[in-house]
Order: structure tokens, then C-alpha cells, then sequence
């Protein structure tokens, strides 16, 4: 959009589009985030002062009623509301014009999520993940206890599986090689598939951490939910808890033994007792 344009509802459209993150679309029962109202907003305003540069606009000054001739022409200033409103009349006009879908729609459909979710759908980068809004927390009872751990053991038929998987998680800068003065073993664990699946046998680790309550969601509402609905889609997250950091001043409290050293995690672990409620908690905050 050029800045010589009027600025009018009609057009809010395109300028909700260049914000850097997904535009936003208000559905039934759903919305906007508060850092994306924030960048709507700012757009709006930004776009307005350039398009009348000697105008003040704020919340707290009205529009002149007879400018002067080398004033440029008032325009309403649009507020957040005006542009989500825009927004959401254009998402159900373009939702009639589709009309009812039906089965012969849906490889078609299923071709454009692809496409649109293309960047999620190549694998899980291997590099340490930022921190974010929810991050793992390894809270003890008693930082002094010590543990006593059983001898560690690894099947010879996943031992190659799990040197590559060192090597991988180590790349990445999930884990780290360390000394540590105790340790909690890890399992080695085939899958149904024959491939590895490690899990840090934590019992006593966890006995001794603050557990999080964090509820999870009303099962029961979301199985009526799905239930209702004719086509369901899964999401199937690879490598879910190395997406996810453990802050670092509780780094070292995630220490783990194997039969090739000790390491310490990055990212959360399958084993930690309050793994699932953080986990949930990061469901929540983006779903």
C-alpha cells in the first residue's frame, strides 16, 4: 500500500498482512493474541503518521473540524477494533464464497495445509531452541540429597542407536558432556518400531521436586468435541520435549548417566514428573 492512499476499512486488509507475524482471524469463541493486537496497532498508527505526517494523532486529541488549506485532509484514525472487525468480515465473506464443503474438497484442502504449514513439516532443527513464554522448571525439596542409583545397562542391539543419538543431541546442543558428582540412570527402551526410545529413570530425582499441578484440559469436553466434528486431523510432534528449555540456572539438576558418560540436558526430559504439565502448559499458550 502506497502512503498517498486513503486509509479506510476497506483497504485495512493489506495492511494487517504485512505484519511479520500470521495475520490475525478472529473465529468463534477465539481471540487475538495480545502481542498481535500490539503489532496491529502499531501498523495502523505507523501507516497513519506517514500517510498525514503533520497531524498529531492521539487517543486524547479529536480531529480538527475546519483544517487550514495547507492542512492535509483529516482521516478517522482506525483503532484496533475497527481493524479486527475488517478483518474478521473479510475471513467470513471469503468462508461464503467457499459455500459447503464437501469429500471430493478434502485432498485439495489437505494439499494447501500442507503447503502452508511447509516450514513445520521438514523435521525439528537441530539446534538448542530459544527460550519462551514457558520454559521447564526443576524445582528440589532438598538441594543436599543424594541419590543412590542402580548400575546402567544398555541392550547391544541399541547401542548403535544410541551413539547416533549422542551424537545428534550433542550437535544440537540439547545435551552436554559433563562431570557430575551424581546422576540419574537413563533406559534404553525400544519402540514397537525397533527404534530407540531413552527415558531417565528419575523415581528418585522426582520424589524429591516440587510437583506442578497445572490441571490438564477437560478430557471428557475435548473427546464430545472431536466427537461432533466429521474430519479430525492429528498433530504428531517430533522430538516434542527437546523443543522445549530447561532454564539454565537448572541445567546441572538434570544430570544423567549412560554407559558412554554423563551429560546434562538443555531441553526437558522424558522422565521428569513435571515434563507433562510444562508441556501442557506450552498447548495451552499457543492452541
Amino acid at each position: 500500500m502506497d502512503p498517498t492512499d486513503s486509509l479506510t476499512i476497506d483497504n485495512i486488509e493489506e495492511i494487517v498482512d504485512r505484519v511479520s507475524t500470521a495475520p490475525v482471524i478472529l473465529e468463534e469463541d477465539a481471540a487475538a493474541t495480545l502481542e498481535d493486537l500490539h503489532e496491529i496497532d502499531e501498523l495502523v498508527q505507523e501507516f497513519t503518521r506517514v500517510r498525514y505526517p503533520r497531524r498529531l494523532y492521539k487517543e486524547s486529541t479529536a480531529p480538527q473540524s475546519n483544517p487550514g488549506p495547507s492542512e492535509p485532509i483529516p482521516a478517522k484514525k482506525l483503532d484496533i477494533n475497527e481493524a479486527l472487525c475488517a478483518v474478521t468480515e473479510a475471513h467470513a465473506k471469503d468462508m461464503k464464497e467457499i459455500g459447503t464443503l464437501t469429500d471430493d474438497d478434502i485432498p485439495e484442502l489437505r494439499a494447501k495445509w500442507l503447503q502452508s504449514c511447509q516450514d513445520i513439516m521438514n523435521g525439528v532443527p537441530e539446534e538448542l531452541p530459544p527460550m519462551c513464554g514457558v520454559n521447564h522448571h526443576i524445582l528440589l525439596i532438598d538441594k543436599n540429597k543424594r541419590y543412590h542409583y542402580h548400575l546402567l545397562w544398555c541392550p547391544d542391539s541399541m547401542k548403535v542407536q544410541l551413539m547416533e543419538k549422542i551424537t545428534c543431541y550433542t550437535r544440537a546442543g540439547w545435551w552436554e558432556s559433563v562431570q557430575t558428582d551424581q546422576a540419574a540412570p537413563m533406559l534404553c527402551i525400544p519402540k514397537k518400531s525397533g527404534l530407540l526410545r531413552t527415558a531417565i529413570d528419575a523415581r528418585k530425582w522426582n520424589d524429591n521436586t516440587v510437583k506442578d499441578v497445572t490441571p490438564f484440559l477437560d478430557q471428557d469436553q475435548i473427546h464430545l468435541d472431536v466427537a461432533r466434528a466429521k474430519i479430525r486431523l492429528k498433530i504428531d510432534f517430533s522430538d516434542a520435549y527437546e523443543q522445549i528449555r530447561t532454564v539454565p540456572e537448572d541445567v546441572h539438576k538434570s544430570a544423567f548417566a549412560m554407559i558412554y558418560g554423563t551429560y546434562v540436558s538443555h531441553t526437558m526430559q522424558i522422565g521428569d514428573c513435571n515434563a507433562p504439565t510444562t508441556f501442557q502448559c506450552v498447548m495451552t499458550m499457543i492452541f
